[in-house]
This record gives C-alpha cells, sequence and structure tokens, in this order.
C-alpha cells in the first residue's frame, strides 16, 4: 500500500462529495517535496487557518500491523468554537452529510451496498432500517 497514493485518492473524493453538498473547501494538501508528518500537518494547519477555515481535515494512513490481524479502526479530532447548542446542531447535521459522503465514497470505490449499510448501521449505532433510508438516499 503506497500512502500517498491512496490517501490522495481519499482525499480527492472527500473533498468532491462535500462540494457536493455546498460546502466551500480548501486542498492544502503541502507539496510532494515535503517528506515528514509534523511538517505536512504544519503546512496544513497553517493553510487552513491563513484562509479562515471552519474545519480542518487531515486524511492519513497509519502502518498499526506487518500482517493483518483483527479489526482496524480511524482516527478522528474534531475541536469546535462556537456555543454548546451550535455543536449540538452542527453535529447532527454534519453527521448526516458524513454518513452521506462515506456512502457515496464507499460506492465510488466498489464497495458492496450491503457491506456498506452493515458498516454504517454498526459504526452510527443506527436504529432499525435507519440504515436503509440512508442508503436509498446517498447509494446513487
Amino acid at each position: 500500500l503506497d500512502e500517498l497514493t491512496e490517501d490522495r485518492l481519499v482525499k480527492d473524493a472527500v473533498i468532491k462529495y462535500l462540494r457536493k453538498l455546498g460546502h466551500e473547501v480548501l486542498d492544502v494538501t503541502p507539496p510532494d517535496s515535503m517528506n515528514s508528518s509534523t511538517g505536512d500537518l504544519a503546512y496544513g494547519v497553517n493553510k487552513a487557518n491563513s484562509w479562515g477555515a471552519d474545519l480542518f481535515v487531515s486524511i492519513h494512513f497509519n502502518k498499526a500491523y506487518n500482517v493483518y490481524n483483527g479489526a482496524l479502526g480511524t482516527e478522528v479530532c474534531v475541536y469546535y468554537e462556537y456555543d454548546v447548542a451550535g455543536r449540538v446542531e452542527g453535529r447532527e447535521e454534519g453527521r448526516e452529510e458524513g454518513i452521506g459522503a462515506l456512502i457515496e465514497i464507499c460506492r465510488e470505490f466498489g464497495l458492496l451496498k450491503d457491506a456498506v449499510a452493515a458498516k454504517i448501521k454498526t459504526k452510527f449505532m443506527l436504529e432499525e432500517g435507519q440504515e436503509q433510508i440512508y442508503m436509498e438516499k446517498y447509494w446513487k
């Protein structure tokens, strides 16, 4: 797995779907000449801050195993700078948009519809049948 190649594919898909949802997106991908994770991250954070971004997303892969051995996960750090009421509203709105973008990305990468439905049901702790509502809305 070539991390640079793969994370760029995911990054491009995420940008595509955020824009499709009507969000303004600034790609802060560092130049290929940068060769350290801390330098890459600092570059992206500084560009996002200079632009006045509401959200900064860093997409990367972590090599945790030499051999696949069970479940692997993700890491997400989210920082908000608005009041608690805004957080709850933003979290619920962002949750649906996130589920929708995830479904569209999974479809684009060729994953099976039933497998994606099962995963979003489990990962987002959806009530019975809710995953099908999301699948009908976003699997296009």
